[in-house]
């Protein structure tokens, strides 16, 4: 893939004015050179030089409108195709299922939605240039033919060893190119680690130096080694272009004028002089061209494989009705669950029922699969055995993810409300002042005045959107956790029992052992299993 095709795949019928307003450009440029040695060969003041003069500036003003119209029309149709590339691969993302989704390297998704996207419309600038150039040069060649055969086939010869040349660096530098931003993707990868991992870094300095010198040292150095070879590659083009444009100056001047006449000499040097300034800008931006040449092959195969994955995307998820039915009740039969990556590690059989107006907890140690329980209740994990009941029907519940509200141990907390109808300012407000919030962040325009909070009041905040959702199935998991003794018991004592009062399904990740008695049911989780032996009791019911 490259601009040039990018154009035709997007939009063809602007490629085609694109390219007709490239060719009027170098055309009207190599008018310009007829004109100039025309109006040369008689140096002595002529009435036809009127005309010669009127010919010139309608060349001139041809070439420059023309070429202005095509860098606005180009920068216009990069942009807009960049637009309808990102919101492709956006909306492909968000369609994604998170089985799919956790398989990518988020470094390598932020390389190609910001980095490469720059530098595919930085090089865009360059190829309206470069198509241009072809037009150009194709041109003053043809007027060199009608000039002079002999002279037309030694710059036909010259030509063909400077595209030989060019076509071969342009191989190398696209695959250094290639080379330098996979490495970059892990060098981001790897500062990102530096970032996440910084506490535990700052308490090791082995550890810190390890990580240094072994891991974000050699992607540095390598960077630097890539950076330079592909300087060079485009130094040794650059200097063989300039030996080739003087060693054929010379031939003209010292050869061809035994030959031919002086008028003819200076007329073909007046030509290639002419298409030199373009040639030499073209050459110098052809590392620029490469790289974006390379990024765009990695956005539109990531666009190719995202699209593969949903053949049929809309530009919007159709949004089901909001049947919110009256739950009774959430029952898993022998349902299972495998990561396709980690062959040793199932999750399940897992046989349990969740009840509307009662309180569940799940308890369990790390790794014993309670998070991706909660995914597969919530329809973000499809099961790859087993049968899911909902008021004693069969479903999937990928098709009623709508029915829940979740606070995952790893949440996310958007600035705004999203997908929440008809919200009422003072019901915000009131629930900003019982999650002591009200003078940490504010409401106004859809969004908080700020999200930057401690661990505890983002988890109060989170609980603000959840609480305005109100779904009939609720899921925390560790909410608690980064809470204050107050908010603990408000969560347990106050929040739990009064969403059970509005008679929710309710499933509560927690090691807080001093509250299970506020449980109607206790589930303990080992191993990928609902144990049957364990201390799990039942209460209230």
């Amino acid at each position: 893939m490259n601009l040039t095709n990018l154009f035709g795949k997007e939009n063809q019928k602007e490629k085609i004015k694109l390219l007709s307003l490239s060719a009027i450009a170098g055309i009207s440029g190599g008018g310009l050179v007829i004109v100039i040695n025309d109006s040369t060969r008689d140096l002595q003041w002529d009435v036809s030089d009127i005309y010669f003069l009127g010919v010139y500036l309608v060349c001139s003003i041809i070439y420059v409108s023309s070429k202005w119209f095509a860098l606005n029309r180009n920068t216009r149709l990069i942009h807009f195709t960049m637009q309808q590339v990102r919101q492709r691969i956006g909306n492909a993302l968000r369609q994604s299922e998170l089985s799919e989704l956790e398989r990518y390297q988020i470094s390598d998704l932020y390389m190609t939605m910001t980095k490469d996207a720059r530098s595919i419309s930085r090089a865009a600038r360059y190829h309206i240039n470069l198509l241009q150039t072809y037009t150009l040069v194709g041109f003053c060649f043809l007027y060199v033919v009608h000039l002079s055969s002999s002279v037309a086939i030694a710059v036909f010869i010259t030509f063909l060893m400077g595209l030989g040349v060019y076509s071969g660096s342009r191989y190398l530098i696209a695959g250094e190119q290639k080379s330098m931003s996979d490495t970059e993707s892990r060098f981001f990868h790897v500062m990102g680690q530096l970032l996440d991992g910084f506490k535990e870094l700052k308490l090791s300095e082995k550890k810190s130096n390890f990580f240094f010198s072994n891991e974000l040292m050699p992607l540095a150095k390598q960077l630097k080694n890539q950076g330079i070879n592909s300087s060079r590659l485009f130094g040794k083009t650059e200097l063989f272009l300039d030996g080739a444009f003087f060693m054929f100056l010379a031939t003209e001047i010292f050869i061809f004028s035994i030959f031919l006449p002086l008028q003819t000499v200076t007329e073909i040097m007046t030509a290639i002089v002419m298409c030199w300034g373009p040639v030499r800008m073209f050459n110098t931006s052809l590392p620029f061209i490469t790289t974006g040449d390379a990024a765009l092959d990695r956005l539109y195969k990531l666009d190719e494989m995202l699209r593969n994955q949903k053949p049929e995307l809309s530009d919007y998820v159709s949004i089901r009705p909001k049947i919110n039915p009256e739950i009774h009740s959430l029952r898993l039969e022998n349902v299972q669950f495998q990561y396709p990556e980690e062959e040793g590690f199932v999750i399940g059989p897992v046989n349990m029922t969740l009840r509307s107006g009662h309180i569940t907890f799940l308890v369990g140690g790390n790794g014993s699969g309670k998070s991706t329980l909660v995914k597969i209740i919530t329809g973000l994990y499809e099961p790859s055995a087993g049968q899911i009941f909902l008021n004693e029907s069969i479903v999937s519940l990928r098709d009623y993810r709508y029915l829940s509200s979740c606070i995952f141990s790893d949440y996310h907390l958007f600035e705004g409300l999203y997908g929440i109808e008809n919200i009422q300012a003072e019901q915000i407000y009131s629930l900003l002042d019982e999650m002591a919030l009200n003078n940490k962040t504010d409401w106004g325009n859809g969004k908080f005045s700020n999200i930057k909070l401690s661990a505890g009041q983002r988890k109060r905040l989170a609980m603000i959107g959840a609480l305005l959702e109100d779904m009939p199935i609720v899921i925390f998991d560790e909410w608690a956790a980064e809470q204050d003794h107050k908010f603990r018991l408000y969560f347990y004592e106050t929040l739990l029992p009064r969403l059970k009062q509005q008679n929710k399904v309710i499933l509560v990740i927690s090691h807080d052992d001093r509250f299970f008695h506020l449980a109607d049911t206790i589930l303990t989780m080992e191993q990928g299993q609902i144990s049957n032996g364990t201390p799990s009791f039942t209460s209230g019911t």
